[in-house]
């Protein structure tokens, strides 16, 4: 049953991208999946490819299938999706340098501020 898992996640992790269309493909590939393997219950990684091709020959034909106007908007949105995320996590981490920065200066400050202690020492001469 790995091997069925490793093949099933094989295939799911090659999609460009995971839309609407995408979840139907999968889903209506994994349905296929199950019923192939309530025949053969002992299928290996081998098996599932003779049987249903290789992970990437699956998806290089379902790509080649697919609408070019809708894998275009597809692949254009998570693109916008993955710059956005890129610069938000480059805010984030710019803040965070520049609140450290403040912190950092303002912990010297508080340590110029402090006052120094100093000993004295009285001699009491007779």
């Amino acid at each position: 049953m790995n091997e069925v898992k490793k093949y099933r996640e094989t295939v799911r992790a090659l999609f460009p991208i995971f839309g609407p269309h995408e979840k139907r493909f999968f889903s209506d590939f994994n349905r296929n999946l199950e019923e192939y393997l309530n025949t053969l219950p002992n299928a290996g990684f081998s098996d599932l490819e003779k049987e249903f091709g290789a992970p990437s020959v699956i998806i290089s034909e379902y790509l080649s299938n697919v609408d070019a106007y809708y894998l275009r908007k597809q692949l254009r949105r998570s693109k916008y999706i993955r710059i956005s995320c890129i610069s938000a996590i480059a805010l984030l981490i710019t803040a965070l340098i520049i609140w450290g920065v403040f912190n950092y200066k303002a912990y010297c400050d508080f340590q110029r501020a402090l006052p120094v202690i100093e000993e004295t020492t009285i001699q009491v001469t007779e």
